[in-house]
């Protein structure tokens, strides 16, 4: 049994009953000792996917109010720059298109500006799917699973099996977003689960989008879920030196430069 199919069935069984003890772990986990056990939940207990509490652990019930200030922070972080993301992707996707938004704040400002016109959008982020039904004939597709109250998105195993049930290029894009990119690294973010939930997608797009504004630049998160190698599009208004453009174009990615200013009082 792998480390993340462990740790994903632990979550699952403290997510049905709320609380649970060590023996009931490894009652549960048959064949896995309690030390590896033990492992397991401090990594999760450091995503913020469980508590520890004394002999075993417990469904985080009242984080999200904790973590709701540093949602609302990633929110109005580089907010000029996104905006100006957002009006840039919305120029390069056309009516009819089936679309799959990710979570994040740029995805967010995207669906406050997309217009009422017939697109099929699938997403894993709540807000973006309120922020989508605004629209009468946008049809909204919203993904299940475990809600992260982290990122505020749906995200484990019922959202991976989902996606993986999709037919091959199910999505005409997916637009994606990413918590840190660095040349040697690629694409990552903080959550095994999302990264893993953004794989599956980006397997069944016909072409994928991926955001970035400057301040995921030379982040490295834990979990990378892609490279440079795994996207078509890369939209940014960072400016990169010529010897970065050429190894983005050695890629075969398209480099669609937005200029920041476009998100001034918009």
């Amino acid at each position: 049994m792998s480390g993340n199919f462990r740790r994903r069935k632990i979550v699952e069984y403290v997510q049905r009953y709320g609380k649970v003890t060590y023996d009931q772990l490894c009652r549960y986990l048959e064949d896995v000792s309690e030390m590896t056990i033990r492992r397991d939940v401090a990594q999760l207990e450091k995503e913020g996917l469980i508590v520890k509490i004394r002999n075993g652990i417990r469904n985080p019930d009242g984080i999200g109010w904790a973590m709701e200030p540093k949602y609302k922070l990633r929110q109005q972080t580089n907010v000029v720059a996104k905006r100006a993301l957002a009006i840039g992707v919305s120029e390069m996707i056309k009516p009819e298109m089936k679309l799959f938004f990710d979570a994040g704040s740029t995805l967010l400002k995207l669906a406050e500006i997309m217009p009422n016109d017939y697109y099929h959008i699938t997403t894993s982020a709540p807000a973006t799917a309120n922020e989508l039904l605004r629209r009468v004939k946008i049809d909204v597709e919203m993904l299940g699973g475990l809600y992260s109250r982290n990122t505020f998105s749906m995200t484990g195993e019922p959202a991976v099996s989902y996606v993986n049930m999709l037919s091959a290029n199910y999505f005409d894009m997916a637009i994606m977003a990413t918590s840190g990119f660095s040349f040697e690294y690629g694409f990552s973010c903080g959550n095994e689960y999302d990264a893993e939930l953004k794989r599956a997608v980006m397997k069944k797009a016909k072409k994928v989008m991926m955001l970035l504004d400057e301040s995921k630049i030379g982040k490295n998160m834990s979990y990378q879920f892609a490279t440079l190698n795994d996207i078509d599009i890369l939209v940014t208004e960072c400016t990169f030196t010529d010897d970065q453009r050429m190894e983005i174009a050695n890629c075969s990615v398209e480099y669609r430069y937005v200029d920041a200013s476009i998100g001034d009082n918009q």
